[in-house]
């Protein structure tokens, strides 16, 4: 039993920094292979900070709530 709640509190703790990773990168509007790219060459706060695509806490956020399927192949936006 007691092995059990701590593969589940592990478990937990593991989920809640990929969840916190997750909302950072939606905060500072950086997406998974920029931050592996870029994390070789520069320290986190610098990745973070000069972000070409970076608009701002809020406007991130709303981007991404509000965001719509996009095609690549035509450039078109589609309908949800």
């Amino acid at each position: 039993m007691f092995a059990a709640c701590w593969y589940g509190v592990v478990f937990i703790v593991s989920m809640s920094g990929l969840l916190l990773q997750q909302l950072l990168f939606i905060s500072f509007n950086i997406t998974g292979d920029e931050w592996r790219r870029l994390s070789k060459r520069k320290t986190c706060w610098q990745v973070f900070l000069t972000n070409q695509h970076n608009k701002g806490l809020l406007k991130n956020w709303a981007e991404f709530l509000m965001a719509k399927c996009q095609d690549e192949h035509f450039g078109k936006v589609q309908k949800a």
